[in-house]
């Protein structure tokens, strides 16, 4: 089974603001120091809470926005175009656009809470989208000046008519992403979790499997690949490139081979195979370069042919491609191209050919 959103939904504008100190920083409000915390209470119609529903924001200066930084219409765009094809796969590591922020879920009360810059010194914008399967996302656009203190906001999320009830695994999916994205990983306590993590991954893809939805399965096992590494000293790194993760990810792609997301991070893990070219005193023979070459063009044909469903910023990295081979015909044209697909792109100048 697949859930879709229709594109539709209300707006709701609020009085307000959230964004961490950390994404402050990101998105070039670090200066102003403070901060009021803000409260999300995420429900549905009847008031009942919504746990484990994904939260996107950004952050702009009211009255100097940066033209290059994301606005509401953005992710408002992502929302729509990754639908449930691949929105759980954003975090704060792995974007579909830079410089979006990536709030906590919220958790079981429904409740997602982080701090967010005052507006004390400029008034600032904050926009949010909201996603949770089984709900028409909603966006929410702020705009404010000075808060007296902390705030506490209702959102309420409406039904999706065109979706059915919401399977068990899906929900115990989502309740694993916020535990994910909660652990601590400096902490070798809550790393002893990832192995039961792993287990639950598995088994919520088996019963998936066992409902006739290989879509939900395969993303769970690709999942698994987000999960922090052990270590004696604690968790280190998301550990995509784990035994268990790449057995998982091959298995993931097996099941969905048309998710777009999966095929483009395997088209990723192939190209790895190639960053010993362009290492210190690295393999550049003819055969290797010519090797790189094809690859390269083979994942432009299938970025091409998956178009708007892959996300931004894999249609960006051919622009390193074909940098690295100096290929700056393809590089220019790849940057004209990924302009009118994505305008705020961050992305290197066009090389001046003779």
């Amino acid at each position: 089974m697949v859930i879709y959103w229709r594109r539709f939904i209300a707006i709701v504008v609020l009085a307000g603001l959230i964004a961490s100190p950390v994404l402050a920083g990101w998105f070039g409000l670090g200066g102003n120091r403070n901060v009021r915390e803000i409260e999300l209470k995420i429900q549905d119609a009847s008031g009942k809470p919504i746990s484990y529903a994904t939260v996107w924001c950004y952050i702009l200066r009211e009255n100097n926005p940066d033209p290059m930084k994301p606005d509401m219409s953005d992710l408002w765009r992502m929302a729509l175009r990754l639908k449930p094809e691949s929105y759980e796969f954003v975090s704060n590591s792995v974007k579909p656009i830079n410089g979006m922020g990536v709030n906590p879920m919220s958790d079981k009360r429904g409740i997602s809470r982080e701090q967010f810059p005052s507006g004390d010194k400029e008034a600032i914008e904050v926009g949010f989208v909201i996603l949770k399967n089984g709900y028409l996302p909603a966006k929410l656009v702020t705009s404010t000046v000075t808060q007296p203190s902390d705030l506490s906001l209702v959102v309420t999320l409406q039904r999706d008519p065109a979706s059915g009830p919401v399977p068990r695994y899906l929900e115990e999916f989502d309740s694993i992403r916020y535990e994910v994205t909660s652990i601590d990983i400096r902490d070798s306590g809550q790393v002893s979790s990832v192995s039961s993590l792993m287990q639950q991954l598995n088994e919520l893809a088996d019963e998936a499997l066992r409902a006739g939805d290989k879509e939900s399965a395969a993303k769970m096992l690709f999942y698994i690949g987000y999960l922090p590494s052990a270590s004696p000293g604690g968790a280190q790194k998301v550990d995509f490139y784990s035994s268990q993760a790449i057995d998982a990810r091959k298995k993931a792609f097996k099941l969905n081979a048309n998710n777009a997301f999966i095929q483009a991070r395997q088209f990723a893990v192939e190209g790895g195979q190639f960053d010993d070219i362009f290492a210190a005193r690295g393999n550049t023979s003819p055969e290797r370069l010519q090797a790189y070459a094809e690859y390269v063009e083979r994942k432009r044909l299938f970025l091409d042919k998956l178009g708007e469903r892959a996300w931004p910023t894999s249609h960006a990295s051919l622009v390193n491609d074909y940098s690295k081979l100096g290929r700056w015909d393809k590089m220019n044209a790849e940057i004209d191209r990924i302009k009118q697909l994505e305008p705020k792109m961050p992305l290197p100048n066009k090389k001046k050919l003779n």
